[in-house]
């Protein structure tokens, strides 16, 4: 009898062995949350910015999804990449809102094995602020303040100064290009949720990479390299200018013909690449996604070089031209020539001129499509006699050349580097005083019904927004 009950608990004890040890190889090969942003509890959070998950194995996609609660709700898409899940909200999170994220247990991996406990996080979101190089003399650092000017927070801290920088759709990332002490300069990019900076692109010794531009999406970038020369006295002499890309992968392949120079990269929403040939003297738009990468929908006319403003539905491209007056003679006081905002449809290359409808002679520049499309902003200068100014003004109209106003009369100030906030209420720009050269240049900001005007920052140039 001894005997037997000994049998039995041996057995029992092995079999209770057993279960524990396939508790535990389950328990390790149970599906983990390994990561997640945004995962800081901040007001500085963007409200563009998408939420990412990261597990330790393959998971099976629906059950993730549906197991997944965001509070509170909107609308959007998700996106994997290997062991990853991305939501990209369609609309902006709402301002100053905390968002709560829980992951359900019971979301299973690949394999079929469930997530063994619930995951829960939450983020604040910030306000829009202006971001923004500053001082204009001497290297620079990116920076970013409130709209009110409350709060400023030191974006980067450069060994030798930044040069330009560019903003990602969705207000997550910069990408700067850093200056190193050969007079040349790295592409890096700064992710605003983590802090981490690192090194996105080493531009050859003896080269600039500049003018940075990201895609939609993120994934593609493209900019500006060329070389440099040292001259007597410390002075850099530049060489031809030619537009690069990087892909996905993290391989830079020029773009356009090798012969010829071209600058100037801007992204469409759909995906297009549009940059400068100054060698044809015209606008170069590319589809990379394409079978034939350098197959563009064709090449615009283009005397001024300046790429100017994608329309959000992608549809338009807007940027200013040179016009001659047809009896101009070059006399004395009279206008040799102007320029005016030229909307051109891709698809058709249909071209209306915008300027025109209040015709005059005008100096317009810096076009802006406000975030649904609706409004247009830009600087315009009188040339016509009586009505002359020294500088550029801030003026808006309707996204047919209709209701235009004008937001500033400062007639010595020069205002450019326009851009709305991505909710459409602000416009940020420079300011500078033609009359008094000695004066710094200053970043301020002005509602799009024209009240409120305030200087942001003085001594900053290239403003931005962070969403």
């Amino acid at each position: 009898m001894a005997g037997r009950r000994s049998r039995f608990n041996a057995l029992a004890l092995g079999f209770l062995g057993l279960l524990l040890g396939l508790a535990v190889v389950a328990g390790l090969s149970a599906p983990r949350v390994t990561g997640f942003s945004p995962d800081i509890e901040t007001g500085e959070v963007s409200a563009a910015a998408r939420i990412a998950i990261s597990f330790n194995r393959p998971m099976d996609h629906a059950s993730v999804q549906s197991h997944l609660t965001i509070n509170p709700q909107v609308a959007g898409t998700y996106a994997w990449e290997g062991s990853s899940l991305t939501f990209r909200p369609s609309a902006h999170w709402p301002q100053g809102e905390r968002i709560q994220v829980r992951l359900l247990s019971g979301a299973r991996s690949a394999r079929g094995l469930p997530l063994l406990a619930d995951q829960e996080w939450a983020f604040t979101v910030g306000a829009p602020r202006v971001v923004y190089l500053w001082p204009a003399q001497g290297p620079a650092d990116l920076f970013a303040r409130s709209v009110d000017g409350a709060e400023t927070t030191r974006l980067t801290e450069s060994e030798h100064g930044v040069y330009d920088f560019t903003v990602s759709a969705d207000g997550s990332v910069l990408v700067y290009s850093a200056q190193r002490l050969d007079g040349g300069t790295d592409l890096r990019r700064l992710d605003l949720a983590s802090g981490e900076d690192r090194l996105l692109f080493a531009c050859p010794p003896g080269n600039r990479c500049r003018s940075p531009a990201l895609d939609a999406e993120g994934d593609r970038l493209a900019f500006e390299q060329f070389g440099l020369q040292e001259q007597a006295g410390g002075d850099w002499l530049s060489g031809p200018t030619r537009v690069w890309m990087i892909d996905g992968g993290g391989q830079a392949a020029p773009i356009g013909p090798q012969d010829h120079i071209t600058s100037s990269p801007s992204w469409s929403p759909q995906g297009w690449l549009a940059y400068y040939d100054n060698t044809l003297k015209a606008i170069g738009v590319i589809d990379p996604a394409a079978a034939e990468s350098e197959a563009a929908p064709g090449f615009l006319p283009s005397e001024l070089g300046d790429i100017g403003s994608w329309s959000p539905d992608g549809r338009y491209l807007l940027f200013p031209e040179i016009i001659f007056p047809p009896d101009a003679e070059g006399g004395e006081g009279q206008i040799d020539f102007y320029s005016h905002l030229y909307r051109t449809e891709l698809v058709t290359g249909t071209r209306v001129d915008l300027s025109a409808v209040r015709a005059g002679m005008v100096e317009d520049a810096s076009p802006a499509y406000s975030p649904d499309g609706t409004w247009i902003a830009f600087a315009r200068r009188s040339l016509e006699p009586g009505r002359w100014t020294l500088g550029r003004q801030v003026w808006i109209m309707r996204e047919d050349g209709t209701g235009l106003r004008n937001l500033t009369a400062e007639p010595s100030f020069n205002h450019s580097a326009l851009s709305w906030s991505p909710d459409g209420v602000w416009l940020v720009y420079m300011r500078f005083n033609q009359s008094d050269l000695t004066q710094s240049a200053e970043i301020w900001v002005i509602q799009a019904d024209g009240e409120n005007a305030h200087r942001v920052a003085e001594g900053g140039y290239l403003p931005r927004w962070i969403p």
